[in-house]
């Protein structure tokens, strides 16, 4: 799947392609206008002008620009899974997780708005179809990240922080690709501080996620992110903490 350039916003010439050639050019064209745009704010004559072909043609591949708009997000959606599941394994759970996390704000750089309004359902009315697909993509972000921590059958409480995070990190990424008030390298950062805090706080309440929480800091080496994390907090921690804790556990 290739990018095109803004040249591509103009009309490009007519060619004779065969049906499955014509189909993907225009999902590519497709994916360049609405990575700039809404869908709402892209209209069915930019998209066949930036594909080279006729409105009448683009009709007869796609009743409609709505079903338009979801067959380029399942097109793209099979590329981030692809991307996720690239991810080199070998490196611990942390390091894995951190590159993942790399590569979802690549991906939005990369196609931004349109991808963004899927996940957010900020479509003028999302369809039942829109909602499944973000939630096939969210259920196969979460199986990724299962593999990463070898976990088979995920306890309810790591599904739903699980769950929590990831909304979290939607919604923390989509506002930076709007603003880009915050260095994106803090705010990565950030996303993996936020996923530990989420596994410990379930490990305090599940003793099945706390032996798998000792497994995960068995496989972090020195210089690891979350071996960097553990110095940070260890370094933030001052003795007024240390007594307003003791406070706590005594008696009562």
């Amino acid at each position: 799947m290739s990018r095109m350039t803004e040249e591509t916003r103009k009309r490009q010439p007519f060619r004779r392609l065969a049906a499955d050639q014509r189909r993907e050019e225009i999902i590519n064209a497709a994916i360049n206008l609405f990575g700039s745009r809404s869908e709402e704010e892209v209209s069915i004559d930019e998209i066949a002008a930036a594909a080279g072909t006729s409105r009448s043609s683009l009709y007869r591949h796609f009743e409609d620009k709505g079903e338009l708009y979801l067959a380029s997000m399942r097109t793209l959606s099979t590329e981030l899974v692809a991307r996720l599941d690239a991810v080199a394994f070998g490196g611990s759970p942390s390091q894995q997780l951190a590159d993942r996390i790399t590569v979802y704000f690549d991906f939005l750089e990369e196609y931004g708005v349109g991808y963004a309004d899927l996940l957010q359902m900020s479509m003028h009315v999302p369809s039942q179809e829109a909602i499944k697909l973000a939630s096939e993509v969210r259920d196969q972000v979460f199986q990724l990240t299962y593999e990463t921590l070898e976990i088979a059958e995920p306890p309810a409480a790591l599904r739903i922080g699980l769950q929590a995070w990831m909304a979290g990190l939607e919604w923390t990424a989509m506002e930076w690709l709007r603003d880009r008030r915050e260095p994106r390298s803090q705010v990565e950062v950030l996303m993996q501080v936020q996923f530990a805090s989420m596994l410990v706080g379930v490990a305090a309440y599940d003793p099945d996620v706390a032996i798998k929480l000792d497994w995960i800091l068995e496989q972090e080496p020195p210089g690891s992110p979350a071996a960097l994390f553990v110095r940070s907090l260890l370094d933030a921690v001052t003795l007024r903490m240390i007594g307003n804790c003791t406070r706590m556990l005594g008696p009562g």
